[in-house]
């Protein structure tokens, strides 16, 4: 990705939330839903991620699947919020050393500017 060549540029709402979604792992977003129960966002998209004790013991079963943005909007998680959170996750994830979270940031340094200033307003309704 070239400094300047934001993939993001011209999308809304669940698009825009899409390409800037984390990369999987340790700073994807996550929303409990319920116990043992939440919705998973990164740049693959939507997963509703469950864990539960198995038959047999020390480790926990874990059951992932693919699930629309719909499922966000049901637990009343918008759009802006899941972008004003991708946001705060790919400085964390560049921080610690991502490459695609920096060149990701970097690529749409001037959107990421505009969002975040909309982010701190209060649009967004803080993380999950």
């Amino acid at each position: 990705m070239e400094s300047g060549n934001c993939p993001c540029e011209g999308m809304e709402k669940w698009d825009l939330a899409l390409c800037l979604a984390p990369p999987r792992g340790e700073y994807e977003l996550e929303y409990s839903v319920g116990p043992g129960t939440r919705l998973v966002v990164n740049r693959d998209g939507v997963f509703l991620r469950q864990t539960r004790p198995p038959e047999a013991l020390p480790f926990m079963e874990t059951i992932e699947r693919r699930v629309g943005w719909d499922a966000l909007e049901a637990k009343g998680i918008d759009a802006a919020r899941v972008v004003c959170d991708s946001i705060r996750a790919l400085e964390r994830a560049a921080a610690s050393g991502s490459r695609y979270a920096r060149s990701l940031l970097e690529a749409c340094s001037s959107i990421i500017s505009l969002l975040s200033r909309e982010c701190l307003g209060g649009e967004d309704g803080g993380e999950g």
